[in-house]
């Protein structure tokens, strides 16, 4: 009675098809002008009320995301025809004044079709619209075109390979908490908040990898040798700061330091209003890449922009719920979600919170704290959904969407998709990469999955939820048919969360295909004490293996280790 849903199974829509006109390059220019109304729909509804103001402006962003993807397939496309291709460009830009992916496209493809003047207005209308609005400058790969352009050499083709996700051997820098020095009171969440958003700026681009904040929040208060933390970390460089206030200025010295020679690479001070301290890790980040990656281009170092934490109570909010999330005790862990909702009041468009209370409720869903789990999905997706709206994306909280689209709703495609879009945004992030493990294994993709979760164990080596992350790499691997790497992960999870129901279910399976079943004695003991009620028909008729193959042996595998069928 509260809620309609569309089933996008069975209900296709006049954007689907343009879509797919698009896709196989049968929209011409002026038709492409239909797609553009259609990222507007309804307009002026946003003032009919509040809350659909917000979903309606949420639909939008989320039509304009997936119009502007499917126009870069095309205009990146070599095969299709110049004039094609420059439509769909010019499509794109009109949609998105601030793409810079498809202004350089339609200034190359004006000068393959000998057009070098109207190339660079395009070029000449961007710079002015960046200046105006932002106050900045295109970027160094567009000025660098348009001199190519002026000088009358040939154009380079537009870039059609997205980027790719690092891999283990690949630069990485850990970021550690920073020192406070003078007398003002910094908390301790409030160094844990700022060491979060350096990490995360960092982990926004290709390179270099970054450790996660979780792995390297152990050293606070500590000042530990750089040498020692490269070791313990696997990272190529450490970044070290400290804080200290004068009057009502803050100066922060930043360090970078190779942790094999234990050399500074770079040693800045950055200072700034004492009100303003969060603003400071755009610079910060930045010149920590600029320093381990000097190769890295400049228009990809223009992606390190901070959001501005504008109100800083939804901000301190955030990291205190944060930090009871991570105790994972039932009246702690409802503190945290109370926590979060004043957040959101206080900022309902601070899109952190958001991302962080979708997180919440998945927790509270597979811990089985949820007094009522479908009422806990759907807040889980508004979150979500939120959360993606509000930051132009959101990796983390589409990786977390995605994750859930399969454990509760078996939707396959669409959370690869999603996946695809997070990792886009987020390739070195821990939290993104493992949320992608389990849908990944299973769908199929194993090797991938493996990979990923890999990945993310390397990251984050000392993650307050590790044992979630053993769990996901467990079943990616029982997927794999590693069974005994699978079981033994999967120990080591039980021996840290021993309640941990999807864990002890896997870790059986796992024992049972490894011919291991002894093992898993006190683990089915536990399963029967946490879950007294579980009927493995039931599960398995709801369990996420795309496979029904695959499902009905995890099953066989559970009755054979002795649990109700």
């Amino acid at each position: 009675k509260d809620e309609i849903v569309l089933d996008h199974t069975t209900i296709w829509t006049d954007i689907d098809t343009l879509m797919i006109d698009i896709e196989e390059g049968k929209v011409d220019s002026s038709y492409i002008t239909r797609i553009i109304d259609l990222a507007q729909i309804c307009p002026g509804a946003e003032d009919l009320d509040p809350q659909f103001g917000e979903w309606i402006t949420g639909y939008r962003t989320r039509i304009a995301d997936t119009v502007s993807a499917h126009l870069e397939r095309v205009y990146s496309n070599t095969a299709l025809p110049a004039k094609t291709r420059l439509g769909m460009a010019k499509a794109a830009s009109t949609l998105d004044e601030f793409n810079e992916t498809a202004v350089r496209a339609q200034m190359t493809l004006n000068a393959d079709l000998q057009q070098a003047p109207t190339a660079l207005l395009a070029y000449r209308a961007l710079y002015e619209r960046l200046d105006d609005e932002l106050g900045t400058e295109p970027s160094a790969e567009t000025q660098d075109l348009a001199v190519k352009i002026k000088l009358m050499d040939p154009a380079p083709s537009v870039k059609t390979t997205p980027p790719t996700p690092a891999k283990d051997h690949d630069t990485t820098v850990a970021v550690l908490p920073f020192e406070a020095l003078s007398d003002q009171d910094f908390p301790a969440y409030m160094l844990l908040g700022l060491l979060d958003e350096i990490t995360c700026h960092i982990a926004s681009f290709t390179a270099p990898a970054v450790v996660s904040g979780n792995s390297t929040r152990q050293y606070l208060g500590q000042t530990p040798d750089p040498k020692d933390v490269g070791q313990k970390l696997s990272a190529d460089y450490v970044v070290t700061g400290r804080i200290r206030t004068q009057a009502d200025r803050t100066y922060v010295t930043v360090e970078v330091i190779d942790a094999v020679t234990g050399r500074i690479i770079q040693s800045k001070i950055h200072s700034c209003a004492s009100d303003d301290i969060f603003s400071v890790n755009s610079t910060i980040a930045q010149n920590i890449a600029s320093a381990v990656v000097p190769s890295l281009h400049a228009a990809e170092l223009a992606r390190i922009q901070t959001h501005d934490s504008g109100d800083l109570a939804p901000f301190h909010l955030l990291l205190r719920a944060r930090e009871l999330m991570f105790e994972m005790k039932r009246a702690p862990f409802f503190e945290a979600g109370d926590l979060l909702a004043q957040a959101i009041k206080r900022g309902p468009y601070f899109a952190p919170a958001h991302a962080l209370l979708a997180e919440w409720y998945s927790i509270c869903i597979w811990q089985g704290w949820s007094n009522d789990p479908r009422d806990s999905e759907r807040a889980l997706e508004a979150s979500a959904r939120r959360a993606i709206s509000l930051s132009n994306g959101g990796g983390r909280a589409m990786a977390l969407l995605g994750h859930n689209r399969v454990i509760l709703n078996r939707q396959y495609d669409e959370a690869l998709r999603l996946f695809d879009r997070a990792l886009e945004a987020l390739p070195n992030d821990a939290e993104t990469l493992i949320w992608t493990v389990p849908s990944l294994a299973y769908t199929g993709h194993t090797e991938r999955a493996v990979q990923n979760g890999r990945r993310a164990l390397t990251l984050s080596p000392y993650d307050p939820f590790m044992f979630r992350n053993q769990h996901f790499l467990s079943v990616a691997l029982y997927a794999d048919g590693q069974f005994n790497e699978a079981a033994d992960l999967g120990l080591c999870c039980f021996e840290t969360n021993p309640t941990y129901g999807s864990n002890l279910r896997m870790t059986i399976a796992s024992l049972t295909a490894s011919d291991r079943l002894a093992e898993a004695a006190p683990l089915i003991e536990t399963h029967e004490t946490v879950e007294p009620r579980f009927r493995i028909a039931p599960f398995i008729s709801k369990q996420a293996f795309r496979d029904e193959e695959a499902r009905k042996l995890l099953g066989d595998r559970l009755a054979c280790a002795g649990l109700l069928t």
